[in-house]
């Protein structure tokens, strides 16, 4: 297993031991020894992906950036598959990084939710938005989203807050030419997030975070207005506090608190870039990428307890906490073993209404068919009523009570 080093910063060390022996140490290994996590007694955070990132520091028990996995969530599942005893902390390195996937390594939660389906093991990513766009969504429904080039869609609404997302097209493969699996891809990313916050005095914040902005060393760049003050900037490790949100960076990430929410947002290197001679790129599974230099991902998490929400959310991802627990899965795109392809799913049978209900006029427009900004009480979808109108496809048990929701990158190795 990968994880963040206790000496370096972001290096890898990989799963070792008496467990690993018969586990790890073959020609061909489980994916849990090779899935990119995240040390938690260390706290190491930052740019997700295999090599060492300039200028990070720990942050004891931090692990929930979007896309990240603690290693005690990888260590219960290796121990669930028959390898055990294992416990956080216990890694040392050893020679294995040949015998791992890179699409594997740095495919985060979706591909630590792909290794569990194919085990048998019972695992729910956190909700979220990642890569081209994949959307996890609240109480483990899945589902992708390609959006229009350079359209603005809401993804959250709630009451004081609202969460929207550029989505732009883009060109890319998957796997080497030689691999079997090689593919030429029309997609997209998401490219910025804007966020709206109303505080507890009326003020309202608009904070926007630009993947175009975002240099090699995935360094963050922030910017926003509080009501007609001048705008205001945020580099890495700062914070800003308005009343009762607050707007914090590491290194990289965006952290975004309100009563009700906590929204991250961290951008990824889609490049083969150097900084200082060493190598900084290539945190994602796509290669050759046309255009865009850095993707966003999202992550949301409720701060509150879900059934005690007097306006219950909206938008592409915000609707699915709608109390009853359950989960809901969308369209996803049916990529081909090989060749050249478009995605084209737009999350239909996870969404109410259609796609295009969900764009925004502009960046922080916060007024949509299902905004909730500026109400004050709201029921959720009647997701019985949408099932019967063949809007919603039909609800599953939820098979985890994580109530975190957002963008995430698929386990290529499985496309």
């Amino acid at each position: 297993m990968l994880f963040r080093s206790s000496v370096l910063p972001f290096a890898i060390s990989f799963l070792a031991g008496s467990a690993e022996a018969s586990h790890c140490a073959g020609a061909t290994v489980p994916d849990y020894c090779c899935i990119l996590a995240c040390d938690a007694n260390e706290g190491y955070r930052g740019n997700f992906g295999l090599t060492t990132l300039p200028g990070t520091t720990p942050t004891s028990g931090q692990c929930l950036q979007p896309n990240e996995v603690p290693l005690s969530t990888i260590f219960g599942m290796a121990a669930e598959d028959g390898c055990s005893p294992l416990t956080e902390g216990s890694c040392s390195s050893d020679g294995m990084k040949s015998k791992c996937s890179e699409e594997v390594s740095t495919g985060g939660a979706a591909a630590v939710a792909a290794y569990a389906a194919s085990a048998g093991i019972t695992y729910t990513p956190p909700p979220a938005v990642t890569g081209d766009p994949h959307l996890a969504l609240p109480h483990g429904g899945r589902a992708d989203f390609r959006g229009e080039d350079k359209a603005i869609y809401n993804f959250v609404s709630a009451k004081d807050v609202a969460v929207n997302v550029m989505t732009e097209a883009a060109d890319f493969e998957l796997h080497n030419e030689s691999n079997p699996r090689h593919k030429q891809i029309h997609g997209s990313f998401v490219t910025q997030a804007h966020i709206v916050a109303r505080t507890n005095t009326g003020k309202i914040v608009r904070v926007s975070y630009w993947a175009d902005m975002i240099g090699p060393t995935n360094m963050a760049w922030v910017n926003g207005t509080v009501d007609s003050d001048p705008v205001f900037k945020l580099g890495p490790k700062n914070t800003k506090v308005i009343d009762d949100v607050s707007l914090t960076t590491d290194y990289s990430s965006l952290t975004v608190l309100t009563p009700e929410f906590e929204i991250s947002v961290k951008p990824l290197n889609l490049k083969h870039d150097v900084f200082e001679g060493i190598a900084v790129g290539r945190a994602s599974g796509e290669r050759n990428v046309m255009g865009l230099h850095h993707r966003l991902d999202l992550a949301f998490k409720l701060r509150v307890a879900e059934d005690t929400m007097a306006v219950a959310p909206h938008g592409i991802i915000g609707q699915g906490w709608d109390k009853d627990g359950k989960a809901i899965d969308g369209e996803k795109d049916a990529f081909p073993i090989s060749g050249e392809f478009t995605t084209y799913a737009m999350a239909k049978g996870a969404i109410e209404g259609v796609p295009s209900d969900y764009k925004v006029a502009s960046k922080y427009a916060t007024d949509f068919k299902f905004s909730r900004f500026d109400l004050k009480a709201a029921a959720p979808r009647d997701v019985a009523k949408l099932v019967a109108k063949g809007e919603l496809n039909m609800p599953k048990s939820a098979v985890s009570a994580s109530d975190t929701v957002g963008s995430t990158e698929y386990n290529f190795t499985q496309i």
